[in-house]
């Protein structure tokens, strides 16, 4: 009995550990990258330099500017034709934990050719009644992607409610 306890458990760690590294496993494109995003008009991540924390307010509009950059070389395309290395790609940026689901704008789809930069410009519309009592801090999840890879960048947020504001 002892034996077959130990082979069980044995087989569900195996089992549980390729399931983690699936999940970590992330597959990053080598044909477009995210080079920068604004938001309302303030760089909060350019390239290698990271991200800065943006201030925003309860029952505001925030325009969200995603910088995509077609990365592909020729080393990448298929038969070594820049032309193959086109892709379609759909940004979305989202905001969690609002207690009504993610605060969210999707793009629609359009096509990344190598060496152009792209601009995409969402929208948010923050609730007035998101969460900032205990914590102000959320995430704001920028993502591009298309069918089988994707990019993503996290920027931090500090959301509070507006200067003499009420809230009843």
């Amino acid at each position: 009995m002892n034996a077959k306890l130990k082979l069980l458990t044995g087989a569900l760690a195996l089992l549980l550990g390729l399931m983690s590294l699936a999940v970590v496993v992330s597959a990053n494109s080598n044909l477009y990258s995210i080079s920068e995003v604004e938001v309302d008009g303030t760089t909060v991540f350019e390239g290698e330099d990271g991200s800065a924390t943006m201030n925003v307010e309860l029952d505001e509009t925030v325009d969200v500017v995603v910088h995509v950059e077609g990365t592909g070389s020729i080393d990448d395309c298929p038969d070594a034709d820049l032309t193959d290395c086109a892709v379609d790609v759909k940004v979305r940026v989202w905001i969690g934990g609002y207690e009504d689901g993610d605060i969210e704008d999707v793009s629609d789809t359009f096509e990344v050719e190598p060496g152009v930069t792209y601009s995409e410009v969402l929208t948010l519309d923050i609730p007035n009644d998101l969460d900032v009592e205990d914590d102000n801090a959320y995430t704001l999840n920028v993502e591009v992607y298309d069918d089988d890879e994707s990019e993503s960048v996290e920027v931090s947020l500090y959301v509070e409610r507006p200067d003499h504001a009420l809230d009843v």
